[in-house]
């Protein structure tokens, strides 16, 4: 009897060591290298693993499926739906675990996560990490496409890396984010360089909302051109939802509306993170060719904020952060509406900048306060913390100081100094005006 139970036993401990081993045996993946070979192991519950570029040219749906593309990409030349999909990636740099290559694609996808632990730090399209791509195919971009994306997370891990790519312009498309995240490393911090990053695009809508969140990067939407090449007609509604970076919209196009909306957060933060602690930047920017490349400047934007809070948030010593920049002052329209509250903290850095505006670059004076009076305005219900003013406008001397200053405040609102500004009721009760100014 002792050794039937002594032979039972040891017959257990054998089970016991066998049985982890061939759990993990079969959650090996299987390794596909066509469309139908990751259908087939998808379809089975099987994990995968990508041996080479996987092309998708024909509608596809994915779905619970677990890949690890590795070096590999999937290459969108079709519609393309991925619910409940998780992806890992360590790709070369430039490139991403998903690739959108042909025009009139309609990528939709609902739970995804993409994880880019790719560590290229290169700063240009071809030398970075990226989570997710729009690319060229034969030297022309796609066009026409619509990318949504929904309860999804796109993650990457290194300096300079891009979130969502543009590598050149998808005339007339539009792209979601709903209840999504794009990330590098910490939320209040910046590691990544381009959360969602355009690049010579003309004819886009972008919505992002439903408690989304752009974060861990420089720049949140960057909007740029190569010389010589008109970029314009972004437009972007954020609803809901927040962006944090050192710029949170950093805007080199023309003719683009952008709307903040709904309890969106957007904040621009500056602290020992950035490591050259030489430059102070804005929460929002519209750029002139301030690096003289040839750029030329931003021009007949709107900037719509409604019922929301713009930050600037300076710490750890570093060069101020600011609120608002315009460059030039052909832009169309400033627009701060509803409850939204403008916010400046700079925690212990001394405050030198307390405007909601940052105008330095408009340079004439005149330019100032026509930009002011006429495309800028401000409802009664909007508030401000360590702000003394709206905006300012001034002429600069031989010595770098700012003379003839004007200063201007919300109608009828008395400034933090006690100077008043009045207006009769037949002005726009929403137009800024001059502090000591006495309209009756």
């Amino acid at each position: 009897m002792k050794k039937l139970a002594s032979y039972l036993i040891a017959l257990c401990m054998v089970f016991t060591i066998l049985a982890p081993t061939a759990l993990a045996e079969g959650n090996d993946p299987v390794s596909v290298s066509d469309l139908s070979g990751l259908q087939s192991a998808v379809a089975q519950g099987k994990d995968v693993k990508l041996a080479q570029d996987i092309e998708i040219t024909a509608p596809t749906t994915l779905a619970n499926a677990t890949i690890d593309a590795g070096a590999y990409r999937l290459v969108i030349k079709a519609d393309t739906t991925l619910n409940n999909v998780s992806i890992t990636a360590n790709s070369p740099a430039g490139s991403a675990p998903v690739s959108i290559v042909t025009s009139g694609v309609v990528f939709t996808a609902d739970g995804l996560t993409i994880q880019q632990n790719s560590t290229a730090t290169g700063a240009g399209f071809a030398t970075c990490a990226q989570a997710m791509q729009v690319k060229k195919q034969d030297g022309q971009m796609p066009s026409n496409l619509t990318i949504t994306l929904k309860n999804s997370s796109l993650q990457t891990v290194s300096a300079n890396s891009r979130g969502l790519v543009f590598e050149g312009s998808s005339d007339n498309s539009k792209l979601v984010l709903d209840n999504t995240k794009i990330q590098c490393g910490a939320q209040d911090q910046w590691k990544g360089e381009r959360g969602i990053a355009l690049f010579d695009q003309k004819a886009m809508d972008i919505e992002i909302r439903n408690h989304s969140i752009i974060s861990g990067y420089k720049y949140g939407i960057n909007a740029g051109h190569t010389s010589g090449v008109v970029s314009e007609n972004i437009d972007v509604t954020v609803d809901n939802s927040t962006i944090i970076g050192w710029g949170a919209f950093n805007i080199w196009s023309s003719n683009c509306t952008f709307t903040i909306q709904n309890g969106s957060i957007i904040r621009g933060i500056n602290g020992s993170f950035n490591g050259d602690k030489k430059y102070g930047f804005s929460t929002i920017v519209i750029n002139d060719d301030i690096y003289n490349n040839g750029w030329g400047t931003a021009v007949q934007n709107s900037i719509i904020i409604k019922d929301s809070t713009i930050e600037a948030v300076t710490r750890d010593g570093q060069p101020e952060q600011n609120l608002i920049r315009i460059d030039n002052a052909q832009n169309t329209l400033l627009s701060i509406q509803g409850n939204t509250k403008l916010i400046k903290d700079n925690g212990t850095t001394p405050v030198n900048w307390d405007i909601a505006l940052n105008n330095m670059s408009m340079d004439v004076k005149a330019d100032m306060d026509r930009f002011i009076t006429e495309n800028m305005e401000v409802e009664d219900s909007v508030t401000t913390q360590g702000l003394r003013l709206f905006a300012m406008s001034f002429d600069v001397d031989n010595s770098g100081s700012l003379t003839n200053l004007t200063e201007y405040i919300k109608v009828k609102v008395v400034s933090e100094d006690g100077k008043k500004g009045t207006v009769s009721s037949n002005l726009d009760a929403n137009r800024l005006v001059a502090v000591g100014s006495d309209v009756q």
